[in-house]
């Protein structure tokens, strides 16, 4: 029992010793590529840093990765003391020069039981989290409108005795936020908002101020603001610039991957997060459309992200050095925010080059034209004569067929005993692939033989009716 009781000590002593807090070193990796890709961040001019509460939310400057230029990490490592497993190491934002900060919530990072072994632990993200499908497809106009009548300084408590401006500031560029304390001078970082009937507003002396911010392509979907009155009017201004709701209390609304515009109204004061209204977003977003032959089969194949009122897809082609002509229709998915997939398939046509396109057609009757794709498709080598399909059939059936130059073409079907039932083609014929419909509806069950005869090429089948 002695040696038990000992044991168990040395175990638990283990497990204690095992638990005891530990400095960890901390290498930073911030994937800019989103934010280059965006015109936003310029690596020639512009800086990367990260500040949390390890450094005093002051800056430590990271450097580009020579393996990577998208990657800015850290020249050397941050020393934490005593974590242990499970407590948050760090608690932090990225940062990049003039003045734009990640959106949201402070990011927390928390030790794993891996990084405390190890006494290092690497944090890698995407600047704001962003990837291709976090991100904006395309610029997006967002009309903010912001209700100051009865709006009250958030410093002194009182109304602001007139409400001569209002400015919009904000995390996600072209957004920007003032330093600490919104000093005057930075009311360059910040947007006038209109209450003249202009750049958005409707109704011009309301108190309702209003402007209209583009946000370019690749903007994250969250974006974080606040508003100021009477910025640098310290008469009027309730005692400070920074006066709506007090530091870390903001706005936020949420963009799509596909949204072109949208509204959003807000009371000063009110904060969190706020419903957009009037969203337009791209009626069709066409991701990929390809065309491929196969045997003188051209398989066209296309790809939507989101579809808004779509009533389908007319499907046109046109010869080289001619016009284009419907040649098919595919309903479309009416109003989805899904991934869909569409295949049309043009069979048997001729040699030659092509040209597709598509004309997608909104429910109410408006369209737009595709890309177009082309396509040579090339003459058959050979004479030959497929197996019909569907076989047995009842009662129709496909033949097919190709013709590597211009012959006089007879394709008749027999019956087993030798006498002709039906004359399919019986015409000179340019070369190509063809396909042939045989409605057998007048004849009885049984085997029946076609024979297909161009020029000095004769061949053979058999097909069977099956009712």
């Amino acid at each position: 029992m002695k040696k038990l009781l000992c044991f168990s000590f040395v175990l638990l002593f283990a497990g204690l010793a095992f638990g005891q807090p530990k400095n960890i070193w901390v290498n930073w990796e911030c994937n800019m590529e989103i934010e280059i890709l965006s015109g936003r961040f310029n690596p020639a001019a512009d800086t990367v840093a990260v500040s949390g509460n390890f450094n005093g939310w002051g800056r430590h400057y990271l450097i580009v990765n020579p393996l990577d230029p998208n990657y800015y990490v850290n020249e050397f490592p941050d020393l934490i003391l005593d974590v242990e497993v499970g407590d948050p190491l760090v608690e932090y934002k990225f940062f990049y020069t003039p003045n734009v900060w990640e959106t949201g919530n402070n990011r927390v990072h928390i030790l794993t039981q891996e990084e405390y072994d190890a006494g290092e632990a690497t944090i890698s993200r995407p600047f704001n989290d962003a990837t291709l499908e976090t991100v904006t497809n395309q610029e997006t106009e967002i009309t903010f409108e912001v209700d100051c009548n009865n709006a009250v300084s958030y410093i002194n408590g009182q109304p602001f005795p007139v409400v001569n401006t209002c400015r919009l500031a904000g995390g996600t560029y072209p957004l920007q936020w003032p330093g600490s304390g919104w000093p005057d001078s930075d009311i360059g970082l910040t947007l006038l908002m209109y209450d003249d009937g202009t750049h958005g507003d409707l109704t011009a002396g309301d108190k309702k101020f209003t402007t209209e911010v583009t946000f370019p392509i690749y903007t994250p979907f969250l974006i974080q603001y606040k508003h100021g009155i009477n910025y640098g009017d310290w008469v009027n201004n309730g005692g400070g610039n920074d006066n709506e709701a007090g530091y870390g209390n903001d706005h936020f609304i949420e963009l799509s991957r596909y949204m072109i515009s949208a509204k959003v109204e807000n009371i000063f004061g009110t904060m969190g997060y706020h419903n957009l209204i009037n969203v337009v977003v791209v009626p069709v977003e066409l991701t990929s459309f390809t065309a491929s032959d196969n045997n003188n089969v051209v398989v066209l194949n296309w790809i939507t992200a989101t579809e808004t009122n779509n009533q389908g897809f007319e499907v046109q082609r046109k010869v080289k050095d001619s016009e284009f002509e419907k040649i098919g229709y595919i309903p479309g998915f009416g109003t989805t925010t899904e991934t869909k997939s569409y295949s049309f398939t043009d069979s048997k046509i001729s040699a030659g080059i092509y040209a597709y396109r598509l004309k997608q057609i909104d429910f109410d009757g408006s369209f737009e034209y595709s890309n177009e794709v082309e396509i040579e498709v090339s003459t058959p080598l050979v004479f030959s004569l497929e197996q019909n399909y569907p076989n047995p059939f009842n009662p129709s059936t496909t033949i097919e067929f190709t013709l590597p130059q211009k012959e006089f073409v007879s394709l008749i079907i027999y019956d087993v005993l030798g006498n002709e039932v039906a004359t399919l083609v019986n015409e000179e014929k340019a070369s190509g692939s063809y396909e042939v419909s045989f409605n057998a509806s007048e004849l009885v069950s049984g085997i029946y033989i076609y024979s297909l005869r161009a020029g000095n090429f004769t061949q053979t089948k058999k097909m069977i009716l099956l009712k």
